[in-house]
């Protein structure tokens, strides 16, 4: 086991930690002056752990343990946070690289955001893989944004596509992957390879992002 979990410490002095016991189980620990207050227990991921690190909402009620396998498949648990930890829910490993995450302001939301790979996004393009729209266009897919409202549980999924023009071009840089997802009432921001985009709520269950240069 390789894995590397960053812990994480609250304005409270505490600090959230999370140790893998064996490949059966990880356990998740709130720590005081070394002394843990609380713990919950998690099954370890089934196609691995490479490493994690944990998200805390602007409360610190809750905190995200965002978990990858090493393979571009990424997962998370969500905890709420109190004098102890417990688990709220989860999501097992989904096929994609570098998630980012964000909660809305009251907190009953926690968004995901989810590149297929975390560089060349335009792999799809370039491999002959996008779609013509009829329209001189091409189309591919980048990635999906996941919404569950904490409270209930419930999730919804948004595939992320990216519309091009025929005679597009890559512009073949280096870029921040994290997508770095930001909720508002009326919108998500996410920070694209070429750039901020606002995408209006509700969001619609696919996403075409247009790209022109």
């Amino acid at each position: 086991m390789d894995e590397d979990i960053q812990p994480v410490t609250l304005s409270n002095g505490v600090t959230l930690t999370a140790e893998a016991e064996n490949e059966s189980v990880i356990t998740v620990r709130l720590l005081r002056d070394e002394h843990a207050t609380g713990e919950a227990i998690i099954p370890y991921p089934g196609h691995g752990l490479a490493g994690g690190h944990f998200i805390v909402s602007p409360s610190e009620r809750f905190a995200v343990l965002s978990m990858f396998s090493g393979q571009s498949e990424e997962g998370y648990e969500l905890f709420r946070i109190d004098d102890s930890v417990s688990r709220v829910s989860g999501l097992p490993y989904q096929v994609g690289e570098v998630a980012s995450f964000c909660f809305s302001g009251d907190e009953s939301l926690l968004v995901m955001a989810l590149p297929s790979r975390c560089s060349e996004w335009w792999i799809p393009w370039e491999e002959g893989e996008a779609e013509p729209d009829g329209a001189g266009r091409q189309v591919f897919p980048f990635g999906e944004i996941r919404i569950e409202q904490i409270v209930t549980r419930a999730s919804s999924v948004h595939e992320l596509h990216v519309s091009v023009p025929d005679d597009w071009q890559p512009s073949r840089q280096e870029y921040d992957p994290d997508l770095n997802p930001h909720l508002t009432a009326h919108s998500l921001a996410l920070s694209m390879p070429w750039g901020v985009v606002q995408l209006p709520l509700p969001l619609p269950p696919v996403i075409t992002l247009a790209v022109d240069r």
